[in-house]
C-alpha cells in the first residue's frame, strides 16, 4: 500500500533440515534521504525496549539502495493483514476509511475499538505480561513514535492479524506489530540541512524541528491538524496510565550509549557522521521529553 516504491520477494532460509521461506517487502530509498536507515533504526530501537516489531535489514536491489522488511504474517495461508481504516470502519459504518487523513481518526478511538472489538496482544507477547489488552500496548507504539518522531502513524500504517484457525471456528485476532517507520528521525532532510541545523545549534534550529512533528492521530475529531507524537502518546498515557508507566520503565534502556552504538552500526556510506550527530540529538531531545510526561 501507500505510493512508494516497493515489491515483495521470497528468501529462502535453511534451518537444519529444513528448507523455509519467507516473505520481505523490498523498499527503496528515495535519493537525498534516509528512509532505509531510519527504518533499521526503529527496528533496532524497538528491540531494545522488547516492543513487538517488523524486522528490518538494509538492503541493495540491482543497485537501488533500501531496506527490506520482513512480512509480521506468520502464515500467509491462513493470516490475513486487517488495517486500522477497517478495523475502525467495522465498529462504526459512518468511520471515513477510504479517506487519507480523517480527523476521527483519535487516540481515543482507537484505543475504544481495539478494546470493543476484543483484539489481543501481539502474538510475541509471552503469557503472564503485565498487559493484557491490545489498547495498552497500541500506547507502547504510540511512545516509540514518540521517540523517533515518527510522522506516518496514519490509519492503515497499524493493523491487526486475523487467522482462521478451524474451519467454521472463531477467528482468533491479534494486534499486529509495529511497521513502516521509515517517515522518521529526520529521514525527509537532506545532509547539508542537517549540518546546517547542527551550526545552528541544537536549542534553536534542533528544537524547531523536533517540535514540527504530526503523528497522524487527532485528539478530537474538531481538530484541523493531527497532533504531535509526543502529544499522541500523552492522550493514550491518560487513559491507560499503567501501560505508559511500563513502557516508559523500558525506555531507560535507551541510554545515550546505546544511541551511539546504534547509529556506529549504520554504515557510512547510508549515513554520514553529521547525520548521525543530528538524529543522536533528535532521539535524545525526544527521549527527555517522554521521560518527563506525567501521569
Amino acid at each position: 500500500m501507500g505510493t512508494k516504491r516497493k515489491h515483495w520477494l521470497v528468501r529462502e532460509e535453511i534451518q537444519g533440515s529444513q528448507r523455509l521461506y519467507s516473505h520481505w517487502l523490498f523498499k527503496y530509498s528515495q535519493d537525498g534521504t534516509g528512509q532505509d536507515w531510519a527504518e533499521k533504526l526503529a527496528c533496532e530501537l524497538a528491540g531494545t525496549i522488547n516492543m513487538p516489531h517488523a524486522q528490518v535489514e538494509l538492503a541493495v536491489y540491482q543497485g537501488h539502495r533500501g531496506c527490506i522488511v520482513k512480512s509480521v504474517l506468520t502464515s500467509h495461508a491462513r493470516d490475513v493483514l486487517v488495517h486500522g481504516n477497517e478495523l475502525l470502519w467495522e465498529l462504526d459504518p459512518t468511520y471515513e476509511k477510504d479517506k487519507r487523513s480523517p480527523s476521527t481518526h483519535t487516540v481515543d478511538r482507537v484505543l475504544v475499538t481495539l478494546d470493543e472489538t476484543r483484539i489481543s496482544p501481539p502474538r510475541s507477547v509471552p503469557a503472564g505480561s503485565l498487559l493484557v489488552r491490545a489498547s495498552e500496548w497500541f500506547v507502547g507504539y504510540l511512545m516509540l513514535d514518540a521517540l523517533i518522531g515518527n510522522t506516518d502513524r496514519h490509519h492503515e500504517n497499524w493493523a491487526i492479524i486475523q487467522r482462521q484457525t478451524e474451519l467454521d471456528s472463531e477467528q482468533e485476532r491479534t494486534l499486529a506489530p509495529t511497521f513502516d517507520h521509515g517517515s522518521s528521525l529526520s529521514r525527509e532532510l537532506r545532509v547539508e540541512e542537517r549540518e546546517w541545523r547542527l551550526r545552528e545549534g541544537w536549542a534553536n534550529a534542533g528544537v524547531v524541528y523536533a517540535n514540527r512533528a504530526r503523528s497522524g492521530l487527532y485528539e478530537s475529531h474538531m481538530d484541523k491538524r493531527p497532533v504531535h507524537p509526543l502529544k499522541a502518546f500523552q492522550l493514550a498515557a491518560q487513559q491507560r496510565p499503567d501501560a505508559a508507566r511500563f513502557f516508559i520503565d523500558r525506555l531507560k534502556m535507551v541510554t545515550d550509549t546505546l544511541i551511539d552504538e546504534l547509529l556506529e552500526r549504520i554504515p557510512e556510506e547510508r549515513m554520514n557522521e553529521g547525520s548521525k550527530s543530528f538524529v543522536a540529538l533528535l532521539m535524545r531531545h525526544n527521549r527527555t521529553q517522554i521521560l518527563e510526561v506525567r501521569l
